[in-house]
């Protein structure tokens, strides 16, 4: 199995995702739970949760279908989904699940969209719209419960989704070569430091600063989804 989406919900556990539906759940006392689900033909973007027991992808439209793959028990048996999610816009150009995976964040045409994450059968939740996320973010991850980065041409912002007014705090991020440089972005759990990374390098940025600093020509970081952060 090779994962497309990977995390790590603790220092004994793993849990692993793939491009087909496939999934693993996995610790150091030995439980292994292997499962699947339903995976359209164009998925335009996935999440995992921190947790490792929600996923979710779209493939288009405002209802965002949630899976608890701690629910498998058979990996023969398709998955059916218990959860939604909901967003105001079809073309979902970046989402992300909340650590626990009770919140779902999704990013189009400037704007992010905040939603719960409630049964399939439960009333639609509401959806708190933000603007100032700028022109088609491209990558987005939610850090805490109330935490959420995002990321659009050369610019990182971050949004505290507790306050009752909403707002982003930008930095514009400046690498090798700005024209060829599609940056991805991911936060540590403390909140102080950012890394961004592009074609030709990446940047470690301190959130409470102006200091960066800029890796080498030519290097780059792992996947960021598959990334540890070591403070």
């Amino acid at each position: 199995m090779r994962p497309s989406w990977l995390v790590l919900p603790d220092d004994t556990s793993i849990t692993a995702v793939n491009e087909y539906g496939e999934f693993l759940r996995a610790s150091h006392d030995g439980m292994v739970q292997r499962g699947r689900f339903g995976m359209g033909t164009y998925m335009f973007g996935g999440s995992l949760a921190q947790d490792g027991r929600r996923f979710t992808y779209t493939n288009g439209g405002e209802s965002i279908r949630v899976w608890d793959l701690s629910e498998a028990w058979d990996p023969e048996i398709e998955l059916e989904p218990r959860f939604v999610g909901v967003t105001r816009s079809a073309a979902v150009s970046a989402l992300s699940l909340s650590p626990d995976g009770s919140r779902l964040v999704t990013a189009a045409d400037g704007r992010l969209f905040v939603s719960a994450v409630v049964p399939v059968a439960a009333d639609s939740p509401d959806v708190e719209v933000l603007a100032g996320a700028g022109p088609s973010p491209h990558d987005l991850q939610v850090v805490g419960q109330d935490i959420a980065v995002s990321a659009a041409g050369t610019s990182v912002a971050l949004w505290d989704l507790s306050r009752e007014h909403v707002f982003a705090r930008s930095w514009d991020i400046k690498l090798e070569d700005e024209r060829h440089t599609i940056p991805r972005v991911s936060i540590n759990n403390q909140r102080t430091r950012a890394v961004v990374e592009g074609d030709d390098g990446f940047l470690l940025a301190d959130l409470g600063s102006d200091d960066r600093r800029l890796g080498p020509p030519g290097s780059h970081l792992p996947p960021l989804d598959a990334s540890v952060w070591l403070d």
